[in-house]
């Protein structure tokens, strides 16, 4: 099991934004950021195998009581997800099921992704 805490997503990483630019930024900037600390976070592993298949759990903490839309904020985690396989050699179609959860608020937000391979799982794909 692998968990990375990110940071509340950009706003420009929304896919109801318009900023061209800024969302290139944003998404660049986000993707490198998971990398990095998936990398930290698997300092100890040598090697990563690939998996038959994995399964994803996203929790939200938002930074306030506003309410959001799951879809959309699923949307601003996509460089996040893309960053955390890239740092372990895999390709992010091993994903075989997701969950997305919304949890606690917390101040300035952040988002837990659990990465489950299917071998450490009751159910397989």
């Amino acid at each position: 099991m692998i968990t990375v805490t990110l940071p509340w997503p950009d706003p420009d990483l929304s896919p109801n934004g318009r900023k061209r630019w800024a969302k290139i930024k944003a998404v660049t900037h986000a993707n490198k950021l998971a990398y990095v600390l998936t990398m930290d976070s698997l300092h100890w592993i040598s090697q990563t195998p690939i998996p038959a298949g994995v399964i994803v759990e996203v929790t939200f903490h938002k930074p306030t009581r506003r309410r959001m839309d799951i879809d959309n904020l699923v949307g601003r985690c996509k460089p996040y997800q893309d960053g955390i396989f890239q740092a372990l050699g895999w390709d992010d179609a091993l994903i075989c099921e997701a969950r997305y959860v919304m949890g606690q608020i917390i101040p300035d937000g952040l988002v837990i992704i659990t990465i489950k391979t299917t071998n450490e799982t009751v159910t397989s794909c």
